[in-house]
């Protein structure tokens, strides 16, 4: 006799699969994974629990399941990740957007209510447009300039921009870093999340992202400095007269950018503000 399937059966073997696997959130990702193969919100799985499962419901699963035990991450499987309430289009052309980030959002968010008005802010390296379009949503008026170096990661975040409703104040631009822009110091704010991973740190990260997420998105050369550096250097040439520049930076890296802000002479102040475990992950510096 065939055995029938119901949802606590799968979401219960897939959990066990994933830590047999050494996957960290194992229930997490069986609840998203066959949440998304049901079309069922997640709470929606507890009031199905006793639901039989038919052959293409669980032929479904049981492809997604396989793929996320190679470490393919679960945003890539389902085609979104939610960041900072928003749902995003995901493809692995950009990285998957991770909630630290929203640490960088928040402080833009603070300082472009305190400096009101109509805000110009630029994003560098926008990848899915997380940063830019999550920023624009929330500063009403603000015109957003999101700039990137991949054309297909462009796509994703203009595809986000239009079903977010910001594509008339977010404007996207292929290019790297400042490079298309006139040195007229119009920007209140200049944010960016950066690649930060050192040559060093590269082939230690998990294989979640190492054997997936773009490495130019990643990777940032001898101790992860290679973006700070021109990012450091550019801004005071695109920014208004005491306009921020608010950076992700990873936790090791938080004394050396500091010094790069300091150095350049050109920044009143430099604050690091720490993340939700209380590592190092946002420097916002006031130019003069």
């Amino acid at each position: 006799m065939e055995t029938t399937w119901k949802v606590l059966d799968v979401l219960d073997w897939t959990t066990n699969y994933f830590k047999d696997k050494k996957i960290a959130s194992a229930r997490l990702d069986a609840e998203l994974l066959i949440g998304f193969a049901l079309n069922l919100p997640r709470i929606d799985l507890y009031l199905n629990f006793d639901r039989p499962l038919d052959k293409e419901e669980l032929k479904k699963i049981r492809e997604l399941v396989k793929r996320r035990a190679t470490f393919e991450p679960v945003a890539y499987l389902t085609g979104k990740k939610e960041f900072y309430s928003l749902e995003f289009e995901v493809t692995k052309d950009v990285l998957v957007p991770r909630p630290e980030t929203e640490i960088l959002v928040e402080q833009a968010i603070k300082i472009g209510q305190e400096i009101g008005g109509r805000l110009r802010i630029v994003d560098l390296g926008c990848g899915s447009g997380n940063i830019a379009i999550s920023v624009a949503k929330n500063l009403e008026g603000s015109l957003v300039y999101a700039t990137d170096v991949s054309r297909k990661a462009l796509e994703v975040a203009r595809r986000n921009a239009f079903s977010l409703g910001v594509s008339d104040r977010v404007v996207l631009l292929c290019q790297d870093l400042f490079s298309a822009f006139s040195k007229a110091k119009e920007a209140n704010l200049i944010l960016s999340n950066p690649p930060y991973i050192s040559l060093e740190e590269y082939p230690a990260l998990a294989p979640d992202i190492q054997d997936f997420e773009p490495k130019q998105a990643l990777e940032a050369g001898e101790k992860g400095l290679r973006f700070y550096r021109k990012i450091i250097g550019e801004a005071p040439e695109h920014l208004k007269e005491k306009g921020y520049l608010i950076l992700e930076i990873g936790s090791a890296q938080t004394a050396m950018v500091k010094e790069l802000i300091l150095a350049s002479g050109e920044f009143l102040s430099c604050k690091i503000v720490k993340d939700y475990s209380g590592l190092d992950r946002v420097v916002v510096a006031q130019r003069k």
